[in-house]
């Protein structure tokens, strides 16, 4: 899947790359399981019982180089324009409830927080939590690419 930058974050890489502004990227991304998202930032959040957004760490050992896939533990100097998770990502068990889960989303914050890029899911589907059912991001899940049109 690949994501789209928030508005949020779009506006900090270009305060940052054009105006000197100091940016402190996060020391992880804060992965959640969405019904819906825009830009904006607007976003609706699952909330089925036993739910928690994911802490994926900022490291090298976590994300895929920018020159070739699964690369990881040197700083990028390829031409992809991109990077991937190299790591599963287990959410919680779902306890109790049903949930439409139709976005992955990366937060700077593990409550609240901003949200700094989405992406949709590959085939929307509803959560069926009743029979205690564990979402999982495979390894090279996510795509974080920056190629705004």
């Amino acid at each position: 899947m690949y994501s789209r930058l928030s508005d949020y974050l779009v506006n900090k890489v270009l305060d940052h790359v054009c105006r000197g502004q100091s940016f402190t990227p996060p020391v992880a991304h804060y992965l959640a399981l969405l019904d819906s998202a825009s830009t904006s930032g607007a976003y609706v959040e699952v909330d089925y019982t036993g739910y928690a957004r994911v802490a994926y760490p900022s490291t090298l050992m976590y994300w895929s180089d920018t020159s070739s896939y699964p690369s990881t533990g040197h700083v990028s100097n390829g031409d992809l324009g991109a990077v991937r998770t190299v790591q599963q990502v287990r959410f919680p068990i779902a306890m109790d409830g049903t949930k439409k889960v139709a976005y992955l989303a990366a937060f700077d914050a593990d409550v609240g927080g901003n949200l700094l890029y989405f992406a949709e899911v590959a085939t929307p589907y509803t959560l069926s939590v009743s029979t205690g059912f564990t979402p999982i991001v495979p390894i090279n899940g996510i795509t974080f690419r920056i190629d705004e049109q």
